[in-house]
């Protein structure tokens, strides 16, 4: 203890005592200012610390502790003395300058920006100031208004920007306005980045359906517009979808890559194919010629033997094409038929002798038995010549032929000098001849029956000479039943090999059965003139048919299971129906819910295809009924709703002139309410309804708006009518239909005219006003253009009357003939509307009338109209910027690369509204829309949308 008494009290144990003594400290003597510095850096009392730091005049020691003090309270006391030295010196500008370059401490730059008016030195600290937090203290607190501005443009947190728009509202306008200025590009940027990813993530998803569907159909125009899409974008701000597209698109790329390669294959198998094509052509160019030459040189063995090597020479050239049986077939044809004429002639040049013979004599009258020998010889002859029949004659063997005409004349001369009997006996065997002569074997046969019933009948024996026509003649029937029962032997192996083809072949099942029965109808037709019947080849032909028809059976049967499980779903989908309807009360019924089962019911039934005829009918009678009863009910519903809304309507329309504009807004926003608790009516009055309703809600809401504008001038009124001119540049660039365009401009006209401003700012919001007004109007023309006002009438009421005829056609097996009576009159009375929606109501019409006359199934065109609505709806929300259902992805993508096909052609330059315009009018051409109460629901809500 009195160790204690003799040291300094500097160095004291109690901090007290040593604060004590720091106070009394100098720090201009040497001594005393080392002391200082070392209680000031290593005394463990804050307080004592705190308390030379105070006395310190030396900057460099303060930023040693402003640079190691992990104590807040003494770092931030160090700041402030530091603070005190710098301000308080004679030269702060140019000192504070090289110390602040030296300053690390935030806290401490801050201190100095709030304690000096130095603008210099106050800049250069707050550019070394990055805490957002502190430049917000000095954007509010900072003496210099430069300086607090530039710690507001400093600032890039929107929670410290938030904090200091909010914090700075009536005390300093200019950083109150810089704030808000971040803040709004910040909102900006970040919706921009939102956009931008959400963008990437769509372009990602189409692009990962186009790499992952089967449809490769225009894949690298596809592929190449996705990447021209994202390569666009301003910004990428989320790297893994980045990544994620990278690898994608590379996917993609090597994909492309892939169809490329097989595009260059099938080109040049195409080219391959066009050769191979052309010289088939030129073959047979040359077939042609030959077959041509062959009709004009059969007179001329020469010419035919040197035809023969023309075309042994084209037999070798055709021969050498794979796969052109018709080219071989037709060649060798030709060349048998050239070697049969030329056969012919050898056997003709051989017989010169029975030529001469035939043409020098003349048989009489009485040799009956010379003229049954020559006419045997000639026919004999002219049997070995066997001209082709292709060809036309020569003249040897037609002088040939005319003998055997004038002895057969001569025969019938003798045969009608004979008895009655024996007459008879002759015109038959003459008929006869005629019949084998003809190749008519089942009326040779007839004759011959007829020949011998009348010789059996004849009591007298037969003259020598009818006799021996009558044997000879029976001898050739026999050789023409040997020829007819060979030929039909050889069609019906044919036959057999056709349908043994068939068994092994890759034809679809249906067209396989119907070669199958066309082949066993040519067998019927062929075995009934068939004198003899062959049990093998008919065996033969049984078993290929059978095995032929194994593929149509399983494929028949398939079928026929399939109609079975469909027609299963449908019954299920009916007593489902029927047990949810029988569930139902009425009275508390969910009439939403009610609504999408129908819808969905609607559209499982339609999946289900095709049934049973007979079973389909009674199954579609019933769904039928259950719809109907279904739609009774939402009917009735629909109607109460509509009066309520009546009701509600006839009151808002009663507060259009109350005095108490505030009560009458409060009236207003309970009806609006009441309106969305009450049940939803049908959906044309429904929007009706609703707009009435919104008319009489604006005009209140405006007279509020006026009233409350009344009270106001200035910035305020200004941006009021900003805020309306924006609506009304929205309404211009981004349209909805006609009729939101028409009662946009009457709102803020009425909101325009009811601004009380001064007469200067009025002049030019009004100036503003027209000009877009004119616009509007402009793009309302344009679209109006599109059918006058009498055509959108008839329009209107052609698609009601269709309306009326399809729902008879749809709820009933006998369609109400007045519906079809007056749409059919309309059509003719009606004035020519302008194109494409003439041709589009016509088709709807004759649809109508194709499913009344049964030429179409209703099921089909219901399914056909149903993708044409899709595609309006999805037309309809790539205009409005919309996205699509997920289920309407692939049908959206197909239509936007049509369209950017359509614009690489030809820049379209027609308007958005005009556009809009359109797709409503389609809309009533399209058949049964009215059945489509989700796809309906769907367009007016996308019409209806803010």
């Amino acid at each position: 203890m009195l160790a204690n008494l003799f040291k300094p009290k500097w160095s004291h144990p109690d901090p007290e005592v040593r604060a004590r003594a720091a106070v009394k400290l100098d720090p201009s003597q040497p001594r005393q200012h080392l002391t200082l510095k070392d209680l000031a850096l290593l005394d463990t009392s804050p307080d004592v610390r705190r308390v030379a730091i105070a006395k310190i005049t030396d900057p460099e020691i303060l930023m040693q502790i402003l640079d190691q003090e992990p104590d807040t309270a003494l770092k931030e006391r160090s700041g402030e003395r530091f603070c005190e030295l710098l301000l308080g010196a004679g030269n702060p500008t140019a000192l504070g300058l090289e110390w602040i370059k030296r300053i690390s401490s935030e806290q401490t730059l801050k201190l100095i920006i709030l304690k000096s008016q130095i603008s210099e030195l106050n800049e250069v600290a707050l550019r070394k100031i990055s805490d957002q937090q502190i430049l917000a203290e000095i954007a509010l607190n900072a003496p210099l208004t430069s300086i607090r501005q530039l710690a507001a443009e400093q600032i890039e947190a929107e929670q410290v920007l938030e904090e200091l728009y909010r914090n700075s509202r009536g005390r300093d306008k200019a950083v109150h306005r810089i704030a808000r200025d971040k803040l709004q590009l910040l909102q900006d940027s970040k919706q921009r980045t939102e956009a931008a990813i959400k963008q990437q993530t769509q372009l990602l998803h189409n692009l990962n359906s186009l790499v992952e569907s089967d449809d490769r159909l225009h894949f690298a125009i596809r592929l190449q517009a996705i990447s021209q899409e994202w390569d666009k974008l301003p910004l990428h701000p989320d790297t893994e979808l980045t990544v994620r597209f990278t690898q994608t698109l590379q996917a993609g790329q090597s994909i492309s890559d892939e169809l490329n390669a097989q595009q260059e294959k099938l080109k040049l198998e195409a080219q391959a194919k066009l050769a191979l094509q052309q010289l088939r052509q030129q073959l047979s160019s040359q077939l042609k010629v030959l077959r041509e030459r062959l009709v004009q040189d059969c007179h001329c063995a020469e010419q035919l033997t040197e035809l023969l090597r023309e075309l042994t020479h084209l037999t070798q050239s055709i021969s050498e094409i794979p796969e052109d049986e018709a080219l071989k077939t037709a060649v060798q044809e030709i060349h048998q038929t050239a070697q049969a004429a030329l056969d012919a002639w050898a056997v003709i040049a051989s017989d010169s002798d029975m030529n001469t013979q035939s043409t020098d004599s003349q048989p009489l009258a009485s040799e009956s038995n010379d003229i049954e020998q020559q006419l045997h010889a000639l026919n004999a002859h002219v049997t070995r010549i066997n001209w082709p029949q292709a060809l036309p004659e020569p003249d040897a063997l037609q002088q040939i032929k005319q003998q055997i005409q004038s002895l057969r004349a001569e025969q019938r001369s003798l045969k009608q000098q004979q008895g009655g009997h024996v007459s008879q006996i002759n015109e038959l065997l003459s008929q006869l001849e005629t019949a084998l002569g003809r190749g008519e074997a089942r009326q040779a046969q007839k004759l011959e029956q007829d020949v011998d019933k009348l010789v059996a009948q004849s009591s007298q024996r037969l003259p020598e000479a009818v006799d021996s026509r009558l044997k000879h003649i029976k001898s050739q029937v026999l050789e023409l039943k040997d020829w007819q029962g060979f030929a039909a032997n050889s069609k019906k192996e044919q036959l057999c090999v056709q349908m043994e083809a068939l068994a092994n072949s890759d034809l679809d099942p249906a067209q396989l059965a119907e070669q199958i029965r066309d082949l066993q109808k040519a067998w019927k037709e062929l075995d009934a003139t068939d004198p003899i019947h062959s049990r093998s080849l008919w065996q033969r032909f049984r078993e290929a048919s059978v095995a032929a028809y194994e593929p149509c059976d399983a494929y028949f049967k398939a079928q026929s299971d399939l109609r079975a499980w469909n027609l299963a779903q449908r019954e299920q989908i009916c007593e489902h129906l029927e047990t949810y309807l029988s569930q139902i009360d009425w009275e508390q019924a969910d009439w939403r819910a009610l609504e999408q089962i129908i819808n969905r019911a609607k559209g499982e039934w339609r999946r289900f295809v095709p049934v049973d005829r007979g079973p389909g009918k009674v199954a579609q009678k019933q769904f039928n009924q259950l719809i109907n009863q279904a739609d009774a009910q939402l009917k009735s519903h629909k109607e109460a709703c509509k009066v309520m809304k009546q009701a509600l309507l006839d009151e808002a329309e009663s507060l259009r002139d109350e005095a108490d504009i505030r009560h009458a807004t409060e009236q207003i926003r309970q009806i609006q309410q009441r309106w969305k608790e009450t049940g939803v009516t049908f959906r044309s009055q429904e929007r009706i309804l609703w707009q009435q309703l919104r008319e009489h809600s604006d005009y209140i809401f405006a007279r509020l708006k006026q009233e409350q504008s009344s009270n106001q001038q200035g910035k305020r009124g200004q941006r009021q009518a900003d805020m309306l001119l924006e609506q009304l540049h929205s309404c211009l660039h981004d349209p909805r239909s006609v009729a939101h365009s028409l009662i946009c401009l009457k709102n803020i006209q009425a909101e325009i005219d009811a601004l009380e401003l001064p007469a200067r700012q009025l002049e030019e919001i009004q100036q503003r006003h027209e000009r877009l007004k004119l616009a509007i109007e402009k793009e309302i023309a344009l679209a109006t253009e599109l059918l006058n006002k009498d055509q959108l009438a008839t329009l209107q009421r052609l698609s009601l009357l269709c309306e009326k005829a399809e729902q008879s056609l749809a709820e009933s097996d006998e369609p109400e003939q007045d519906h079809l009576q007056q749409l059919l009159l309309a059509t003719e009375e009606t004035p020519q509307l302008k194109a494409p929606y003439s041709l589009l109501i016509q088709k709807r019409i004759s649809t109508i009338q194709s499913v009344l006359n049964q030429n179409s199934d209703i099921e089909e065109q219901l399914d056909s109209a149903y993708e044409s609505a899709r595609l309006l709806c999805v037309r309809l929300e790539i205009l409005l910027g919309h996205p699509s259902p997920e289920e309407d992805q692939a049908i959206r993508m197909e239509y936007q690369m049509q369209r950017l096909q359509q614009a690489i052609a030809q820049q379209s330059d027609s308007t958005r509204l005009k556009d809009i315009r359109n797709l409503e009018l389609e809309w009533l051409t399209v058949p049964f829309a009215w059945q489509m109460d989700d796809l309906n629901e769907r367009f007016n809500d996308l019409l209806q949308a803010e």
